[in-house]
């Protein structure tokens, strides 16, 4: 065998060092919404029922029954169909000591998955399909709201970014809404506040949500702690009972940001079938191997109520 000297080894020993480039790769928004799994047809509602009064009867003998209407709403997610797609040259595998295949599906599934956050960002501000049959259109309000919860659902930018003030505003708009506010009571705290990394910049530059004495709690394998130093991991976990989520796929108001803040029941994530995936080799590019990933999914506001946008300033 000849003696190849050290090039010999060295495309081999690199190649199997492969990585995927520094993207978002999980899924983010997925457990602060509701999900429907397993669904057929072209498209699913997520059903809302209205509030009734009680009727005061009092001093009434042998009075007539008034029977009330419970209304009834209906928010429809409609199906999308997605799919990502990459070839993979056989003389590529010859040359690498790395499953390539493999690296492609992660490739695949973190598409999807950026994909499927995207949608539910794009649906909270979105025109969402409404009616009992889904034939109506419900628009989204961009007008301010107030601090008694009436008003629309937009915060506006005030030339200033993502601050404590927008999050307390946020927190008595939702209050007076009752959205989630009996959950609170009890200690419980199912609203997320969507941000993105210049957001949470600008939270972090406060000292409110730097300080111990506001801020003491971070997450480790899913359980809440109690710590002295809570930053120490970089981040900004709660803030105004709102669990802080970055996410680099905002949408923009002009050059601003658009935050997002919600409660797990004002926004819906709809999945039909399962997650579909094929490696194939493919004879009409000289048998090279097709990696297929395909998804259905959509998304959509389901209560007004419980959907907020908070324009921020980028600069």
């Amino acid at each position: 065998m000849p003696n190849e000297g050290p090039n010999g080894a060295f495309v081999v020993q690199y190649e199997t060092m492969y990585d995927l480039l520094y993207q978002q790769t999980m899924r983010r928004l997925r457990e602060y919404v509701r999900v429907k799994e397993g669904v057929v047809g072209t498209m699913t509602a997520f059903g809302i029922m209205g509030g009734t009064d009680m009727q005061d009867i009092s001093g009434e003998r042998h009075g007539t029954s008034s029977w009330q209407d419970t209304p009834m709403y209906r928010r429809w997610a409609v199906k999308q169909d997605f799919i990502n797609q990459q070839i993979l040259d056989q003389e590529d595998m010859m040359e690498v000591a790395v499953d390539l295949e493999m690296g492609y599906v992660q490739n695949s599934i973190a598409a999807i998955n950026r994909r499927a956050d995207k949608m539910l960002v794009d649906a909270a501000t979105a025109t969402a399909v409404s009616g009992a049959t889904g034939t109506s259109t419900s628009a989204y309000s961009t007008s301010a709201p107030a601090t008694d919860g009436s008003g629309g659902n937009q915060i506006a930018v005030g030339g200033t970014g993502c601050t404590l003030d927008k999050m307390r505003l946020a927190r008595a708009i939702f209050d007076a809404r009752e959205v989630g506010l009996d959950e609170m009571n009890m200690g419980i705290s199912n609203f997320v506040w969507v941000t993105n990394a210049k957001g949470h910049q600008d939270l972090m530059s406060q000292t409110e949500t730097t300080s111990t004495d506001y801020i003491g709690v971070v997450v480790v394998n899913g359980q809440e702690e109690r710590r002295k130093m809570p930053l120490v991991g970089g981040r900004i976990p709660f803030m105004m009972g709102f669990k802080i989520v970055i996410i680099n796929q905002l949408n923009l108001s002009g050059s601003d940001f658009i935050n997002l803040a919600w409660h797990q029941k004002a926004m819906g994530f709809a999945v039909w079938g399962g997650r579909f995936l094929a490696i194939d080799r493919l004879p009409e590019h000289r048998y090279s191997t097709g990696v297929t990933l395909k998804e259905h999914f959509g998304a959509v506001r389901i209560q007004d109520a419980g959907v907020l946008s908070i324009v921020c300033s980028a600069s």
